[in-house]
């Protein structure tokens, strides 16, 4: 149970045992983040096809932008923005925001100075592209991409469940994401979702 996880942890600090306490920590704030992610999965499995979202492409981009430029890392970086205003993606909001939130994240941890981001548009499709300048990956490193539990980053923190999370978001949205990288080349994450049919 978290709350036992977390008294615990206070009692291993109170008592000077930091690493303990901080081991405690960590596996409390991962078991916490797949409760997250398997509430999230519960809430996208009841979505339908009679379910039809509208969400604005570019301000949410714009939005997630905006938020990483406020970090260290974000803040450094040039990021390059070319969507089209009246482009419009049939899903919900919240999930847009999670799923843009966790590929620019991603693309501001590894590239080195620039991050481009644009979109596709066909009659029934947008597919998003989003393109980081940092050292890229294998062709056997980029297979991995999106699998539970993967971090290529080993010096990093976190479950590695971020790009499995998006992994799903998309699949259950009715869309299709794909990783294309070389070493030296940096990543290229291609995003395909439809295209709105609401008017909002």
């Amino acid at each position: 149970h978290l709350s036992v996880m977390q008294s615990e942890s206070e009692n291993f600090r109170n008592s000077g045992q930091t690493e303990h306490a901080d081991t405690i920590e960590k596996l409390g704030q991962d078991m916490h983040a797949i409760i997250d992610h398997q509430l999230r999965l519960s809430r996208l499995k009841t979505r339908t096809s009679a379910d039809f979202l509208s969400s604005p492409l570019r301000s949410s981009v714009l939005k997630v932008v905006n938020a990483l430029e406020r970090t260290p890392q974000g803040n450094a970086l040039d990021w390059q923005v070319d969507i089209d205003a009246s482009i419009n993606v049939d899903i919900d909001s919240s999930d847009l925001i999670e799923l843009l939130g966790i590929l620019l994240e991603n693309a501001a941890n590894w590239s080195n100075s620039e991050v481009k981001i644009f979109a596709e548009a066909n009659d029934k499709t947008i597919t998003l592209n989003v393109v980081d300048n940092g050292p890229g990956l294998t062709s056997a490193q980029t297979a991995q991409l999106g699998k539970r539990g993967v971090r290529l980053d080993q010096q990093g923190t976190g479950t590695g469940i971020g790009l499995s999370i998006a992994n799903e978001i998309v699949a259950m949205n009715h869309g299709k994401i794909s990783f294309h990288s070389e070493k030296g080349a940096g990543l290229h994450v291609k995003v395909t979702l439809p295209i709105s049919s609401v008017q909002i």
